[in-house]
């Protein structure tokens, strides 16, 4: 196991969601909704999310739907137009009255400034608000956050999936809505990473990465700029597109993975 990652004993399944704002929301969460109309329910897994990818997290574990908080995030996004904002704020709108059920868990993967290294936070340790404000805190963007005694920046900037510091499990998606050199530079350096986290991860668990990558029509869909990342419009049309994705990720595990796939049964 990770030395960031709490979650014991090993768990059947593990999800490493990867970041990019509302349009990796869209994604992670359209994928976790795909899965649960093919039966299979990931919300009560270790959740280990960057940036987007721990909005996602924590909104999937917490019973979160897509529009909800859609609903929340697009005011805040077209209100803020401030250089060095916090994230905290609206993580805290999101998500400060919420709670992870009993068996569940969740983590935001951000950077320690004090050293410059990824850290697994999990929701047994710190606040939901401040695990997700701390792994979206998008310097310059946005100002660093502080958890306990530590200050943190978005994970993104090492890894946009750190698919390798995922707790150990039997199987480990890692859901990557940038992983490809024709999405730009967040992924063409994705793709370098998507490259060597998941053998990593094996080696270190014995369990089975699969990477889960957007389809040609997500990546089909144009966007400029960090402001159009963050539009919620754009990650609706992604959310639509990726349950196609997850149905079919079920059927593949059903397949492939029978003894998961029945564990996390509807």
């Amino acid at each position: 196991m990770s030395a960031n990652a709490t979650p014991a004993p090993r768990a059947p399944m593990v999800v490493t969601l990867g970041g990019g704002g509302a349009y990796a929301l869209g994604f992670n969460m359209g994928i976790a909704d795909g899965l649960r109309a093919g039966g299979i329910d990931t919300s009560g897994v270790p959740l280990m999310g960057t940036s987007g990818g721990a909005h996602s997290a924590v909104a999937i574990a917490t019973g979160m739907t897509f529009d909800e908080v859609a609903a929340i995030w697009q005011p805040y996004v077209e209100s803020s137009g401030a250089v060095w904002g916090k994230a905290l704020p609206l993580a805290d709108e999101l998500y400060g009255s919420r709670a992870i059920p009993e068996g569940g868990s969740a983590a935001g993967v951000a950077i320690r400034l004090l050293g410059f290294k990824r850290e697994a936070l999990w929701a047994a340790d710190h606040p939901l608000a401040s695990i997700v404000a701390a792994s979206s805190s998008i310097v310059p963007f946005v100002r660093p956050t502080k958890v306990g005694k530590r200050r943190y920046i978005d994970g993104g900037y090492r890894s946009n999936t750190s698919g390798d510091l995922a707790p150990d499990a039997d199987v480990n998606l890692i859901l990557a809505p940038f992983a490809f050199k024709s999405q730009g530079f967040v992924g063409r350096t994705a793709a370098r990473h998507l490259a060597k986290e998941p053998g990593k991860w094996e080696r270190r668990t014995g369990g089975r990465a699969i990477v889960v990558r957007p389809s040609d029509a997500i990546v089909a869909i144009e966007f400029k700029g960090i402001r159009a990342m963050s539009d919620t419009n754009l990650g609706r049309q992604i959310h639509g597109l990726a349950i196609e994705i997850g149905e079919q990720l079920a059927a593949t595990l059903r397949r492939d993975h029978s003894e998961v796939a029945t564990t996390l049964a509807i």
